[in-house]
């Protein structure tokens, strides 16, 4: 574990670091007659230029308040450095600078943690690989420490993750591993098992790292799944391992999944111990193993009245019955007239399809294609993986082909269709919650819960968490 922290090296250094955080001009205009001509200088240059000058000047702030003896504050400066960077090959450029500085003032665990991050950004391994916890309860098995074993015993049971689109271990931890996005580096997959003495596993845990920010599961927050009666029983040790792989990983929080049906005494009490922030979010389902007519009064009665218009009115294909090709770039099209950038390209979501992962359905008039939808299989559940529409519509087509994709799923015999997340608290971003209206209007079934980011990675004491 990290048990090194920084900490401020004088009343001036623990001011500084306050106010480069809240980044108030007030308070930084009154704290430069306290500080050297240039550094001065460039603090108060730094207050009025332009986003894309300001992170060569906060780097060049570093360097100087680390030349007045200060530690906190030049931490500061990296880091908004580095929040003003959206390419990860640029961010490796000063995590290479800050671990250099972290080194040079005693912090040796810090600035190698800066290195792994620096490698990820370029999409190269960290070459450290993580510790695994033990103790009375049980022993950590981690993909990163111990790929064969790991693999040995994913193999030996079927996980309850396989029917949770967002965490599935094997089709969807693929395609993320995969991604190949400037803005995010290499992801690296941390997910760990917990094992009992004779080696049967306990508890599973997916989680993952991408870009720099925290410790989840994909696009999604980690859930700790009980494998067995006494796995509880290891969830505190569970914790503490995610608690290694957040510094390990030099992320800021770890984001786990809480839900309102399944209370852990030990994972509050665990959180309680950090600084925290709470979501709430409600997972939306349809049970397919209902009758289409009660699907339909399901609907909210805008999306209900459309799905029955467009039963009448339009017609309906999918990538089951040939044409996959151009349905996909029709999707690929509407995505980009929306603005948007979809998470496959059209040859990925083509070799998706041809594998049986992906299907997409689109439905049309008599003159154009109005809508796609895509959707992602996983054991007995089907989810909904997005949609894109023709802008121009009078009568919005989505409803109607939403009714359509159900129908066909409930046709092919699967359990449930999963509608996903649905980010509707007040801090997620306006996007996040239309789309989780969106959703809402197909279904009255939902999972509570709620995302909770603990920082629980953190090498010193500010806190910015929710992300």
């Amino acid at each position: 574990m990290f048990q090194a922290r920084l900490v401020a090296s004088s009343p001036l250094d623990a001011r500084l670091h306050d106010l480069l955080w809240s980044q108030e001009p007030a308070g930084i205009t009154a704290v430069l007659p306290l500080l050297p001509e240039g550094t001065g200088r460039l603090l108060a240059t730094v207050i009025s230029v332009g986003p894309a000058e300001r992170p060569a000047l906060w780097v060049t702030i570093a360097l100087h308040l680390d030349q007045l003896g200060l530690t906190l504050s030049p931490w500061v400066a990296f880091r908004l450095a580095l929040d003003l960077l959206p390419l990860a090959a640029d961010r490796a450029v000063v995590y290479r600078m800050r671990a250099e500085w972290l080194a040079r003032i005693g912090h040796d665990d810090q600035a190698e943690r800066d290195q792994g991050l620096a490698m990820r950004m370029v999409r190269q391994q960290p070459r450290r690989t993580v510790m695994e916890l033990a103790d009375a309860s049980g022993a950590v098995v981690c993909v990163q420490s111990s790929p064969e074993e790991f693999k040995h015993l994913i193999q030996g049971f079927r996980s309850p993750l396989l029917c949770d689109p967002l965490r599935d271990p094997s089709q969807t931890k693929l395609s993320f591993l995969a991604a190949d996005v400037p803005e995010y580096g290499l992801p690296v997959d941390l997910s760990f098992l917990i094992v009992d003495v004779e080696g049967r596993p306990l508890l599973q845990v997916e989680c993952d790292v991408l870009q720099d920010s925290h410790l989840g599961c994909r696009s999604s927050a980690i859930e700790i799944i009980g494998l067995s009666p006494a796995g509880e029983a290891a969830v505190p040790l569970a914790l503490r391992q995610l608690e290694h792989l957040a510094q390990w990983a030099g992320v800021d929080d770890i984001r786990l999944q809480l839900w309102d049906d399944q209370p852990r005494p030990a994972l509050a009490q665990w959180i309680a111990g950090f600084p925290h922030v709470s979501r709430r979010m409600r997972r939306a389902t349809i049970d397919l193993a209902e009758g289409m007519d009660g699907i339909l009064a399901n609907f909210r009665q805008t999306s209900r009245n459309l799905a029955r218009w467009g039963q009448r009115a339009l017609e309906f294909t999918s990538s089951w019955q040939g044409g996959e090709t151009e349905l996909a770039h029709v999707y690929r099209t509407m995505v980009a007239d929306s603005g948007r950038r979809s998470a496959e390209g059209e040859d990925d979501l083509l070799a998706h399809v041809g594998r049986g992962e992906f299907a997409l359905y689109g439905c049309r008039d008599a003159q154009r294609w109005l809508a796609v939808v895509m959707v992602s299989f996983h054991a007995d559940v089907v989810n909904y993986g997005g949609s894109a529409r023709a802008a121009d519509q009078v009568k919005s087509a989505l409803p109607a082909l939403m009714y359509h994709v159900v129908a066909d799923a409930k046709q092919r015999g699967f359990r449930q269709f999963c509608l996903g997340d649905l980010h509707e608290d007040p801090s997620f971003s306006s996007k996040l919650r239309s789309i989780a209206a969106f959703k809402a209007g197909f279904t009255q079934a939902f999972r509570c819960g709620q995302w909770c980011d603990v920082a629980a990675g953190w090498p010193h004491r500010s806190v910015r968490l929710g992300g």
